[in-house]
């Protein structure tokens, strides 16, 4: 229940709130300034689900976005709803293929807790590469690999032990949100797909960015990367 995204009282809901409620600040400050005094924002979710919004819409500036586009990857069931004045739209796409996208003109991408899911650092970089061109603006969220206990197997320092070590584990046992993998071939793709980064290499692909740490007491639990605090 700690971890469970769809309940409300959950600690992961809890941080997700008040990301979406700094998010929120900062689209404030955005349309304050002359570029969109005189415009809705429209906003690419990456990644995210119908839902997300729908559990934190009022936490959001309603009246100042024309638009969310959640994207996420195949199958995906086509949905539209207003949801207290916000509207959302969900189809299927790929952050890695911008030509799957619908449009290429958005004022802001937002993605949680997808980029350590897209492949290696070189498809990072591709993912990163895509949200530079997608909007002006963007606020990525992922979880810090050197917290200690990794999110979706559950397992202390899971994103520093050996990769062997870490197909062996998720293939002979349930870990976290990671149900036991019958297959060897599998649980290794998975252990490298599932590939949570550091402060240095988000850096590197967000230059100009500000990474901000999200902390649990004195531990950083996450990094949210934007360029909207200093916009």
């Amino acid at each position: 229940m700690k971890s469970d995204p769809s309940n409300p009282q959950s600690f992961s809901s809890s941080a997700r709130s008040r990301r979406v409620k700094l998010f929120a600040s900062y689209i404030d400050e955005l349309h304050a300034k002359s570029a969109f005094s005189n415009k809705k924002i429209r906003i690419l979710d990456i990644g995210g689900t119908v839902a997300f919004w729908e559990m934190n819409a009022a936490h959001l500036p309603v009246d100042k976005i024309e638009l969310v586009e959640v994207v996420n990857l195949p199958p995906v069931n086509e949905e539209y709803r207003e949801i207290n004045g916000l509207k959302v739209q969900a189809y299927a796409g790929n952050a890695l293929n911008a030509a799957s996208l619908r449009s290429s003109a958005y004022d802001i991408v937002h993605s949680n807790s997808v980029i350590e899911h897209v492949g290696n650092y070189s498809a990072q970089r591709v993912f990163a590469d895509n949200v530079a061109k997608l909007a002006r603006y963007h606020f990525i969220q992922t979880p810090c690999r050197l917290f200690p206990i990794e999110p979706h197997f559950y397992f202390p320092f899971f994103p520093i032990l050996p990769l062997s070590l870490r197909t062996y584990l998720h293939h002979n046992f349930h870990l976290g949100f990671m149900p036991r993998e019958a297959s060897w071939v599998q649980a290794r793709i998975n252990c490298e797909e599932t590939r949570l980064m550091t402060r240095k290499e988000l850096q590197g692909l967000f230059e100009g960015s500000t990474i901000l740490a999200e902390k649990f007491l004195f531990l950083k639990k996450s990094w949210m990367v934007t360029n909207m605090a200093s916009a």
